[in-house]
């Protein structure tokens, strides 16, 4: 179950990646030169906000202008004069100065560079406005309720079970020591990965408005889960009756009819908490 737990969690987390590196970057789909000023170039571009701009000094630098001033087809004749432009592989402008014997780069390419990076920060914004309480950062608190919370469950089972056996007391103990370190592990490895994701891994080429992919209610409580003390305690709650040991903690000191309560207890908090991954893991999706 939990190599078929990271499984579903690698494919669900790398699928976005793989549509991110295939998406196009921005590139220049038309150059028009001035026929009467061959400093005057204009270029239309598609992949970013900025849809068009103009240069005035032979490419040295660019402005962004309105789609409508800049004609869309791209010219045959960049030619005046002694003057050639050429546009390569859609995002390089290159200008020659003496009838194509040597060949310049112009600020074309870093213009695009710009507009991108301009157009990826206002969409992070817009990201974290939107989504970024379904992405909390982990608390300082998180690491330190676990810890405490594996504790108090260690000293709770060895102290209460102690009088049936000290050894077999410590051995179930270390036993829910273990499953708590793979919860653990689990819980931050989920909330680690998802945060990459979203942080590093230019996530605004898929998560924007005209994507298909926005974390959903269902990852904002998974990732509340893993990153805040009041929903990791609930969690916890639910985990504790089914850890080896906890049922008998329960039952050790109560007469007879409310032993079965306590059983109940801890059966009804196992299968909530059964089905509470069943449906993390197979209804809805983590990503709308």
């Amino acid at each position: 179950m939990r190599r078929i737990s990271i499984a579903i969690m690698v494919v669900m987390l790398t699928a976005p990646g793989a549509q991110a590196m295939l998406r196009a970057g921005p590139e220049i789909t038309s150059v028009v030169l001035d026929a009467t000023d061959s400093d005057k170039v204009a270029i239309r571009i598609r992949g970013v906000p900025c849809k068009a701009a103009v240069s005035t000094n032979a490419g040295q630098s660019f402005v962004a202008v309105a789609e409508q001033d800049v004609q869309p087809n791209l010219s045959t004749n960049l030619t005046a004069g002694m003057r050639r432009y050429v546009l390569v592989d859609s995002f390089q402008l290159l200008r020659s100065d003496d009838a194509g014997v040597t060949w310049t780069n112009t600020a074309a390419t870093s213009f695009l560079r710009d507009q991108s990076r301009a157009a990826v920060e206002e969409e992070r914004i817009w990201f974290r406005e939107e989504y970024g309480s379904r992405l909390q950062p982990r608390s300082a608190l998180w690491h330190p309720l676990f810890g405490v919370s594996a504790l108090g469950y260690l000293l709770v089972t060895v102290l209460t079970l102690r009088q049936a056996g000290s050894l077999r007391a410590a051995l179930l103990g270390v036993r829910g020591l273990v499953v708590l370190l793979l919860v653990w592990v689990l819980l931050w490895g989920f909330h680690t990965v998802v945060r990459h994701w979203t942080d590093a891994q230019y996530p605004m080429a898929y998560w924007n408005t005209s994507g298909q992919m926005h974390p959903s209610p269902k990852l904002g409580l998974a990732m509340a889960i893993t990153a805040l003390p009041l929903p990791l305690l609930a969690y916890l709650v639910f985990l504790w009756p089914i850890l080896p040991g906890s049922a008998e903690v329960l039952t050790q000191r109560l007469p007879e009819g409310r032993r079965r309560f306590a059983f109940a207890i801890c059966v009804v908090a196992g299968t909530v908490f059964a089905l509470f991954h069943l449906c993390m893991m197979f209804v809805g999706y983590f990503w709308e």
